[in-house]
């Protein structure tokens, strides 16, 4: 399977959509509305996938495509995947794809593309011609992903840190970031004080940064192998990444590096806060990155073959196995 996807053939992509055709076709046919937490701005994305979840399942599936496609574009110009490559694509809707429920109908599927543009920003970061626009930029879109869920907010710290890694610091870049981190919420301020909410509001937006004592608790005994399988591939990935750092050049070192940092503090951030299952979503980008870059590089990878493999088959099964009784008259 590795092998198989890191060519850019057409056909490659093809196969591609047709496991994510096979993967959402039952949340398609037989949609589960959103059962998470509200966002705290932009209600009608929960309202929507709530009210009419088929709608917002399609609309999902389309974003999680577009994302990975992005993404897999992307990694191959930031040296994170090969020069022709599809793995990226192919492992982001799989893993999409993991929990049956409520990822393929949450409001994150829209975080997540905005998150997209976050790391493109930050990748571009040394090659940007006005460093403080692409900051800015950054932050601000940190900030409206915040809107929807607010303890995204934290994540401003992976800019400070991208900042740091590139070796561009300067005063004005973190007071540039916190000036585009708070954009967003000053005009949402300015709207819930002229519509008579913006006391509610607050006392709203305050509730999202309570911590968390729960644990996520997985309804079925695939989604818990598939997620089991799929941290262990991702902690081997983290490691393995932070191994081998000193061997690579300067510019694919920096990017490694700020890729294992979103990971770390998205994952610090779900520990923390812990809103729901699907907020497992967010770490998305990150592991795919992670993994795919680790694949890449082992020398033996038929075990890993045959584990994404099985990994794909179990997701599929979960899939279908869990909608099964409404495919049966």
């Amino acid at each position: 399977m590795i092998r198989y996807f890191n060519t850019g053939y057409i056909s490659r992509y093809l196969v591609v959509f047709a496991i994510a055709i096979l993967l959402w076709l039952p949340s398609i046919l037989y949609p589960s509305p959103y059962v998470g937490r509200e966002t705290y701005a932009f209600n009608f994305f929960t309202y929507l996938s709530i009210s009419n979840p088929l709608f917002f399942t399609i609309i999902s599936m389309v974003f999680t495509l577009i994302r990975a496609f992005m993404l897999n574009l992307y990694s191959i110009k930031f040296n994170l995947s090969g020069k022709v490559n599809t793995l990226v694509w192919a492992l982001y809707i799989l893993i999409s794809s993991a929990v049956v429920g409520g990822f393929h109908n949450n409001p994150i599927t829209i975080t997540n593309i905005i998150m997209v543009f976050v790391w493109m920003n930050l990748m571009n970061l040394p090659q940007s011609t006005n460093k403080i626009i692409t900051i800015y930029n950054s932050s601000f879109l940190i900030g409206l992903a915040a809107l929807l869920f607010p303890v995204l907010i934290f994540l401003v710290l992976l800019v400070w840190l991208t900042i740091f890694v590139h070796r561009v610091m300067n005063l004005r870049f973190l007071v540039v970031s916190l000036v585009g981190i708070a954009t967003p919420f000053f005009f949402i301020m300015v709207w819930f004080f002229f519509t008579g909410n913006l006391h509610e509001q607050l006392f709203n937006l305050i509730s999202y940064f309570k911590i968390s004592t729960e644990i996520p608790i997985f309804d079925n005994v695939l989604n818990i192998t598939s997620i089991a399988i799929i941290t262990i591939l991702t902690l081997m990935s983290v490691f393995g990444v932070l191994a081998m750092l000193s061997e690579q050049n300067i510019n694919t070192r920096r990017n490694l590096l700020i890729v294992v940092l979103f990971f770390v503090i998205n994952t610090a951030i779900l520990v923390v806060f812990n809103t729901n299952i699907e907020f497992l979503l967010t770490l998305l980008i990150p592991i795919v990155l992670l993994i795919t870059y680790w694949l890449n590089q082992v020398r033996r990878p038929k075990v890993y073959n045959i584990i994404l493999t099985i990994l794909l088959l179990l997701i599929l099964v979960n899939q279908y196995y869990t909608r099964l009784p409404n495919f049966i008259p």
